[in-house]
């Protein structure tokens, strides 16, 4: 046995295999993320929030003003720098 702890509600338990909530009632609310999240922050414990790739957003956002899909945006600035290398 491991011990470890539930990803919804904080606490350790004794895992067997690779259960990752200690009970039915966290599994049913692990199944659906926002689920997970409301219940969370209704209990005042932390959400773990993830960084957007703003890079890539931005790119995506530029590709679809010239009319073209990411990649189709992406491969042409690959195509324009030569070397290898994507340069705005």
């Amino acid at each position: 046995m491991k011990i470890k702890k539930c990803k919804i509600c904080g606490k350790t338990f004794n895992a067997v295999g690779s259960k990752a909530t200690c009970s039915p009632e966290c599994a049913r609310i692990n199944q659906n993320n926002l689920s997970r999240i409301s219940y969370r922050k209704s209990r005042g414990l932390t959400v773990k929030k993830f960084k957007r790739n703003t890079a890539v957003r931005d790119m995506a956002a530029e590709a679809r003003e010239h009319g073209m899909t990411y990649g189709q945006y992406v491969g042409m600035m690959y195509e324009r720098s030569g070397n290898g290398e994507i340069n705005k």
